[in-house]
Order: structure tokens, then sequence, then C-alpha cells
């Protein structure tokens, strides 16, 4: 399983007057994570537009276990847990080594109107990578 570990020093215009990060944002985190999982493996989002494959989040959820404290560090942690179908992505989001938060996402490919399967060439790069790594 392919994974990546960020560290975000959360700005102060993420909360709001309650002292509570908006719920919107944490999905603005996820894709923070994502973005560099498919940095990880070398993939990038204009390979997908040139070829006219769009990518969209077909479905996400997230459950907020505990209040992310303010002018705290937290670390988002992002696995690719499956990829031969479309890409799911589970996410976890710590602070003070404290699970506060967990989701994930699940995107598909769209090519010419239709969902396709994960294109082979993102497939081949995700293999790569796990053999790369293997062998260190």
């Amino acid at each position: 399983m392919i994974k990546v570990k960020i560290s975000l020093n959360i700005p102060f215009y993420d909360f709001d007057k309650f002292n509570t990060i908006w719920y919107g944002n944490y999905f603005k985190y996820f894709d923070l994570v994502r973005s560099s999982l498919f940095k990880k493996i070398n993939l990038n989002f204009n390979d997908l537009i040139k070829k006219k494959i769009y990518f969209p989040v077909y479905e996400t959820k997230c459950i907020f276990l505990k209040k992310i404290k303010f002018d705290q560090k937290i670390y988002l942690v992002g696995s690719l847990k499956n990829y031969l179908n479309n890409l799911e992505i589970i996410y976890e989001i710590y602070q003070n080594k404290i699970l506060v938060s967990k989701g994930y996402t699940l995107q598909v490919f769209y090519f010419k109107k239709k969902i396709i399967n994960t294109p082979f060439f993102i497939k081949k790069k995700i293999n790569y990578y796990e053999k790369k790594k293997q062998k260190y």
C-alpha cells in the first residue's frame, strides 16, 4: 500500500467563531494529501487532462472524532487502498499522535462521457512505485 504523511499548521482562517475548523476544510486537507500521494507516484493531473480523462471525486466521507485545537500542528496520512477499477484513498488526521478525523475518497475516471477502469498508464506508475519501494 502506498502511503504519504504530511504536516500542516492550520491557518487561523480555517477556524470559525466557535474555534472549530469548518467541516469543508477537512476535504481541502484530504486534497493536499491526495496531491502528495499522486506526486509520490509521479502522476500529474496535466497527463490526465491532455488525454481528456476526467477524474472526479465520486464519493467521500469524513468522520470527526475529536476537535482540532488551534495553533497546533496536524499530521495528514493518506493511503492508496484500491486502484484497480477506481482510486480509493483512506485518510487519517492526527494531532499530538491522537486520531482526530478519518475518511476516504473514491475517484472514478471518465473518458468520452463513460466511466472507465483505472487507465493502464496509472496502474503502471503505481506498480512501478511499489516494485521500486520493495527493492529498498
